[in-house]
């Protein structure tokens, strides 16, 4: 069909003042009838004439046929894409599932738009497969990947003539490889053939209730008899308040401690546990919340941790210029943790060095606990734990050895006696041991094998030392002497050094101090707050950029009622000095702790008693930080770590393998796996497997295992030796993957990919939307075209208005008005 357009050929004004013209003189004309002409031929005259002005006047208005083309022949598509992996399953579609919710609406839409698109419908989790509308209902939710950007890459046709366009009904929860990024690749494909993608979110975030674990730390390691704290917190959603019970299960899902935490609207809810390692070894645990009725997921209600208790010796190097308190209280707290031997020297005059050594008394290394006792809670001793007692005490009994050094060089004189010892602590005034030569010879112990330096009184050198300022994290200046506390930063918070005051106050408070510790945001914090003042005169400047600030010097009262000078260097950026600062240097780390007067906190005057274990667990902690780092740390010979502590069914499990000088080797030692049963023994036959280069860093290597069934897992390196408790790891292969523990829609990327496709997002995803959203689209996209063709411009046309010209000139001349 088509229609008449009037397109003027000179200005409408001009036309009107020729028309009112016409009009005008044709009446003045048609009232002055000659008395010759009879009415009736004069009527037939002055029509003849009306006709014949109006036909000018008409072709003037220059009429065009307005007729449109019609469309290219076929059906637009229409792909319907359907999620159906696992958190579609989430039943907070308007109190349905989302899936069901989603099969419905594509159902509808198969049915209703079948004569006006070629309909296909497709359910996907990380491919799109073809699917029938009205089986749809009929199926399960139950892939552990959703990949949009596959989904919708897939469904788009290169060449359609007639248009295509994509329905989407999902939660929008994309957790396949690529991220966000790859699902905007797919919209910008989609835009570039024309396929605008129109989407519709299912899913509510208040739509249900959920509780979710989540650890500080997965993996920790811990010197026999050590307290570890295994620190976990419990968010929620849709909670308002209430109590839920946290239990710390160990092997074979036995239950080791339950602790009741406080549901907070807020924040998430701390809760923590405190072990001991009585033998070494590997050994899992679970922390698991009770579910609440009607949770969305109980898949997120299980965090996995792994401890790894050595008791293999950590040989440490004490050194300090002059005797101080802070070297004997710090010695004397080394030497009570009964993993550690050590050697500490000391001047006390002019070419006399007193040289110390603390070792494990023979026979006190094969001591170990009963069998079962490899993990407990730390809870007061029993008479079932009389035996692993008396084991524990025969094993810290340790022999000391007393002798007298003349000179500093024999001290850190010998590169190959440096990799004896993992760590090595510097006091102050430490200038007759760091010559040149040794400073060298402790930059390479530190870059290349591995070993830790700890300046534990600030700078270790009254005058600077150039090549030693090169090896640590922060630069000093002069100054006079100040007092301060130390402020954790939030890294500092997050090492956990203290275990939520340091387990003082648990020790030595009452039920309700016990309670306030836990409640805390910040118990580490309020530890430090109420210790005594530190005291420096060498300020720091700043710190290094790759050091990393766990706790800065700040100006606060000293306890007695007078107030500290600020410390040099403060600012509000970082809110103090840099006072604990540490960075990786090479293989190694080194660590720098500001202050002196540090063994007050171990010796405390009653007010601070509750605290009394501050010190303890700062330098515990610290030395299990330093020897669990990523890379072997001197005298160890390798190192297997999984690369996670849980693995999904659907990735491969893999581990990392650290070897020291394995270019001297003959070749690489594999790796076996054997899944575990009950007790922790093998319940299958061990598979081997070869380790692969990882990069291009010597002595590191990947293992992969490949997918796994699901179950318990131990690892070790074939041909290790049986104590090496660095040579065994342990994981476990769960069916639970990111779409049982990730529920939350994704509204705001549903959004984006409708929008940078050219599409839009559907409010109902009915019919009528759909098609309207579509004819919208192609609107923009194609817009109708039409054939324009002058009306009067035609032989017909033209000859009409001649005749009519003709015969009015004729009947006027036969008339004798010519």
């Amino acid at each position: 069909m088509g229609s008449i357009s009037f397109e003027p050929l000179i200005p409408p004004s001009l036309w009107l003042a020729l028309a009112a013209g016409a009009v005008a003189l044709l009446g003045w004309y048609a009232l002055r009838r000659p008395d010759a002409v009879g009415r009736a031929r004069w009527v037939a005259v002055t029509g003849l004439m009306t006709a014949s002005v109006a036909a000018g006047l008409v072709i003037l208005l220059n009429p065009t046929w307005v007729r449109e083309i019609p469309p290219l022949p076929g059906k637009p598509l229409l792909t319907v894409l359907v999620d159906s992996s696992a958190s579609m399953a989430t039943v907070d579609a308007a109190g349905r599932a989302r899936y069901a919710a989603a099969a419905d609406s594509a159902a509808a839409l198969s049915d209703e738009l079948q004569d006006r698109f070629d309909v296909r419908v497709r359910t996907f989790t990380d491919a799109p497969v073809a699917a029938d509308a009205r089986d749809l209902a009929a199926r399960k939710p139950a892939g552990m990947t959703t990949d949009l950007a596959s989904a919708v890459s897939a469904a788009l046709a290169e060449d359609r003539p007639a248009g295509q366009a994509v329905v989407l009904l999902s939660d929008g929860i994309h957790n396949a490889g690529g991220g966000a990024a790859a699902v905007l690749d797919a919209a910008r494909h989609a835009r570039a053939v024309a396929a605008p993608v129109f989407t519709r979110t299912l899913g509510s975030d208040a739509g249900g209730l959920d509780l979710r674990v989540e650890m500080r730390t997965t993996q920790d390691l811990a010197f026999i008899g050590q307290r570890v704290a295994v620190s976990a917190r419990v968010a929620q959603v849709g909670v308002s308040g209430g109590r839920a019970n946290v239990s710390l299960l160990g092997a074979d899902g036995v239950e080791v401690a339950r602790e009741p935490v406080d549901l907070s609207p807020e924040i998430p809810s701390e809760v923590t546990f405190w072990i001991k390692g009585e033998k070494p070894g590997v050994f899992p645990y679970e922390v698991r919340v009770e579910p609440l009725p009607g949770e969305l997921t109980q898949a997120n209600n299980v965090a996995p941790y792994l401890l790894r208790v050595v008791d293999q010796p950590v040989r440490v190097l004490q050194l300090d210029g002059k005797p101080y308190w802070d070297s004997k209280f710090l010695l004397r707290t080394l030497a009570a943790v009964p993993a550690v031997e050590l050697d500490s020297v000391v001047r006390i005059g002019d070419g006399r060095f007193m040289k110390r050594t603390i070792r494990r008394a023979a026979g006190a290394a094969a001591a170990t606990a009963p069998a079962g006792a490899a993990a407990t809670t730390d809870v007061p001793a029993t008479a079932s734990g009389v035996p692993a007692a008396r084991a524990a005490a025969k094993r810290d009994e340790k022999q000391q050895d007393w002798k007298i050094v003349t000179s500093a060089a024999e001290v850190l004189g010998d590169a190959e006696a440096l990799k004896r010892y993992q760590i090595i602590v510097l006091g102050r005034d430490a200038e007759p041991f760091l010559t040149d030569d040794a400073v060298a010879r402790l930059q390479q112990w530190v870059a290349r094998d591995g070993g830790a330096l700890v300046c534990y009184r600030g700078s270790p050198t009254v005058q600077a030392n150039e090549k030693l300022a090169k090896l640590l994290p922060v630069k000093w200046s002069p100054g006079r002497e100040t007092r301060f506390r130390l402020k954790l930063t939030d890294d500092g918070r997050g090492m956990r050094w203290l275990g939520g005051t340091g387990g003082g106050a648990e020790a030595n408070a009452g039920a309700a101090a016990v309670a306030a510790s836990r409640l805390a945001p910040d118990a580490d914090q309020a530890a430090l707050a109420g210790l005594p003042t530190l005291a420096t005169s060498a300020h720091v400047d700043k710190a290094k950029p790759l050091a990393v600030v766990l706790a800065n010097a700040v100006s606060q009262g000293d306890g007695s009622g007078g107030a500290a000078a600020p410390p040099s260097g403060t600012s509000p950026a970082t809110g103090g000095a840099p006072a604990v600062v540490y960075q990786p240097y090479g293989g190694g780390r080194v660590v720098v702790v500001e202050g002196a007067g540090m063994w007050r906190w171990a010796f405390l005057p009653p007010q601070y008693r509750q605290q009394e274990e501050v010190y303890a667990s700062l330098w515990h902690s610290m030395l299990r930080w330093l020897i669990s780092a990523d890379t072997l740390v001197p005298g160890q010979k390798l190192a297997l770590r999984s690369d996670q502590v849980a693995f999904d069914t659907t990735e491969p499990a893999t581990a990392t393998l650290i070897l020291r000088d394995e270019g001297g080797r003959g070749k690489v030692p594999a790796v076996e796996v054997v899944p575990e049963g009950a007790g922790g023994k093998a319940a299958g036959k061990p598979l081997q497997f070869a380790p692969a280069p990882l990069g291009e860093e010597p002595g590191t290597f990947r293992v992969n295992f490949g997918k796994l069934p699901e179950g318990r897992y131990a690892a070790r390196v074939v041909d290790a030796p049986a104590d090496e408790a660095f040579a065994r790891t342990v994981f476990s292969v769960r069916t639970v993957g990111e779409e049982q523990l990730n529920l939350k829609p994704r509204p705001d990327l549903m959004a984006r990919l409708a929008s940078d496709s050219g599409g839009a997002v559907l409010e109902n995803a009915d019919a009528g939307e759909v098609a309207g959203r579509f004819k919208e689209h192609m609107n923009r996209l194609r817009p109708p075209r039409l054939e324009r063709s002058t009306a009067w411009d035609r032989w017909w046309v033209l000859g009409a208005v001649f005749a009519l010209w003709a015969g009015s000139w004729v009947l006027r001349r036969s008339s004798g008005l010519v």
